[in-house]
C-alpha cells in the first residue's frame, strides 16, 4: 500500500458534513490539542530517527469505522464505471489497479474521514513536530493487496523518496528539531512483515543528501532501512518529519488487504 497521505489540519476544527454550525451567536468552543502529545521518549526517538510509531491512538472500534467508511467509497467509486475520473463524496481514485486504490481527497468523504482529520491528538501530535500551527494539505488513503507481478527478491529495492530540502523544511528551536511537513500514516488492518511495512531510512531527516545518494547509501548497509510493522488495533502513528527517506511500502506478498489512511 502506498500512502502519501500528510496530516496535519488547521487549529480550528472543521465542522463536520452532516453537522449544523452553531446559530446562537456565540464564540465557537476551541479546539483543545494536547501539548506535549508526545512523552519525552516519544520526542526523543523522533528527534534521533525522524519518525516515531505510537500505539494506541485510536481505538480498534474507531479503526473499523474508519475501514468501514474506505471500503464504502472504493466501493462507490468503482461503481461509477471510472473512478479515476468521476468523483464521490469529493474523492477520486489517484491510482486504480486490480490490486491497489489510492483514494483522494478525503475530507468530505464522510464525517468519520473529517473526525480523524481533526482528532485532537492526531493534530497536536504534528503541531509539536511543527512548532506551530497546522494546516491539512493532503488526506488520503490506500487499499491495496500482494501484486501478483510483484517478486519476492531478498534486495528489494523501494521507491524512496522525500519531502522538502532540509535546510528551507526544517529548523531548531529550544533544542528541539522541527519541520514544516509532517505525514500520520495510520493502519486500519493488521500489517505483518510479509506484507510489506512502511520503510524509511533512520535519521535521513537532518542530512541534505538527494534521493538518489541517500538510497544507494542505505541499499549498501541495510541495517540503515527500517521497516514499521504493528496491528491495526494499535494504531500506529509514524511521524515523517519534513521529507527525507520515505518509503510507500516493501513488497506485499501475501495475500492480505491492507488498509492505511
Amino acid at each position: 500500500m502506498q500512502e502519501h497521505s500528510t496530516l496535519a489540519h488547521p487549529v480550528v476544527a472543521q465542522t463536520l458534513p452532516e453537522q449544523d454550525a452553531p446559530i446562537t451567536g456565540a464564540a465557537p468552543d476551541r479546539f483543545e490539542r494536547p501539548f506535549p502529545a508526545l512523552t519525552s521518549a516519544q520526542r526523543l526517538y523522533l528527534e534521533i530517527n525522524g519518525y516515531v510509531v505510537v500505539p494506541g491512538v485510536l481505538s480498534g472500534d474507531e479503526c473499523g469505522q474508519l475501514n468501514e467508511a474506505l471500503q464504502k467509497l472504493k466501493h462507490d467509486l468503482i461503481a461509477t464505471g471510472d473512478p479515476q475520473h468521476t468523483r464521490v463524496r469529493g474523492a477520486v481514485a489517484h491510482k486504480f489497479l486490480p490490486h491497489h486504490i489510492y483514494m483522494t481527497p478525503l475530507l468530505t468523504a464522510a464525517p468519520v474521514l473529517a473526525a480523524y482529520a481533526t482528532h485532537p491528538r492526531v493534530v497536536g501530535m504534528a503541531e509539536e513536530l511543527i512548532g506551530g500551527e497546522a494546516r491539512l494539505v493532503e488526506f488520503n488513503a490506500h487499499i491495496n493487496s500482494c501484486d501478483p507481478e510483484a517478486g519476492t527478491a531478498v534486495e528489494q529495492r523501494f521507491p524512496f523518496h522525500t519531502g522538502m530540502d532540509v535546510p528551507f523544511g526544517s529548523h531548531t528551536e529550544n533544542g528541539l528539531y522541527h519541520c514544516l511537513l509532517v505525514k500520520a500514516l495510520t493502519n486500519l488492518t493488521d500489517l505483518r512483515p510479509d506484507d510489506g511495512g512502511t520503510v524509511v531510512v533512520a535519521g535521513s531527516h537532518k542530512i541534505p543528501l538527494t534521493p538518489q545518494q541517500m538510497a544507494e547509501i542505505a541499499y549498501a548497509d541495510r541495517s540503515l532501512i527500517d521497516s514499521r510493522h504493528q496491528p491495526s488495533s494499535q494504531r500506529q502513528r509514524a511521524r515523517h518529519h519534513r521529507g527525507r527517506l520515505r518509503k510507500q511500502d516493501a513488497a506485499n506478498v501475501e495475500p492480505a488487504v491492507r488498509c492505511r489512511i
